[in-house]
């Protein structure tokens, strides 16, 4: 039996059990020939991926028994979480369960394994570090004693440091 292939726009998402009651998918209101002809249609990625796909979005769909489209199916067992516009990848455990998780959000933010820290730029970390370093090394503190080797001086002391951390702090990028 060879497959029909048709093109597509997406109306609207939705995750619902599949056709055969067992498994969680992600379901798509796709409009094909006009904007009466709105089909349900199982959306499918490939393992360790859960896309989302936004409405408005030009799909192929392919017709793939009497009352079944969908595209290429492999499921993994893990439920859809993403929100419209976002793309998660995720490895899995020997048990099944989510191992490492890359969260593309749609604020732009990219999250990594929960996303609780933010990341830094390494050079512009070193760079204020070694600035810090220094402007320590470099200090020194004005004194009015008198020295046995000699008359009392007075010691120029350095501005205060400039270093500056902030610029390190990539705010697109959160780590665990």
């Amino acid at each position: 039996m060879s497959a029909e292939v048709e093109s597509g726009t997406i109306r609207n998402t939705a995750v619902k059990v599949n056709r055969d009651g067992d498994d969680s998918v992600r379901m798509l209101d796709v409009e094909m020939s006009s904007p009466a002809d709105i089909q349900s249609v199982q959306l499918v990625s490939i393992g360790g991926e859960d896309f989302h796909p936004l409405p408005g979005a030009k799909v192929m769909v392919a017709q793939v028994g009497d009352a079944w489209k969908m595209a290429i199916v492999l499921e993994d067992g893990i439920t859809p979480t993403a929100a419209a516009g976002e793309k998660f990848l995720y490895s899995q455990d020997s048990g099944g369960a989510i191992a490492a998780r890359i969260k593309l959000l749609n604020t732009g933010i990219m999250e990594l394994n929960g996303g609780a820290d933010f990341a830094v730029r390494y050079n512009a970390l070193e760079a204020a570090f070694n600035q810090l370093k220094s402007d320590f090394d470099s200090h020194t503190h004005v004194t009015t004693a008198t020295v046995s080797t000699g008359p009392a001086g007075v010691l120029a002391i350095p501005a205060a440091s400039t270093a500056d951390m902030s610029g390190a702090k990539v705010d697109t990028v959160k780590l665990p």
